[in-house]
């Protein structure tokens, strides 16, 4: 899970980039879901 400070770098970094959400209203696009895997000792190799 993100720490604070993370999710704050993130947003951060989305501000600057100036990206930003889109709204499918039409539905045009199919559904996407995700699920994130990762091994549980992923955080040493880094």
């Amino acid at each position: 899970m993100e720490t604070h400070e993370e999710e704050k770098r993130v947003r951060m970094s989305i501000a600057e980039l100036k990206l930003h959400t889109l709204q499918d209203d039409a539905h045009y696009l199919p559904r996407y879901d995700a699920v994130l895997l990762y091994r549980a000792d992923l955080p040493q190799f880094f």
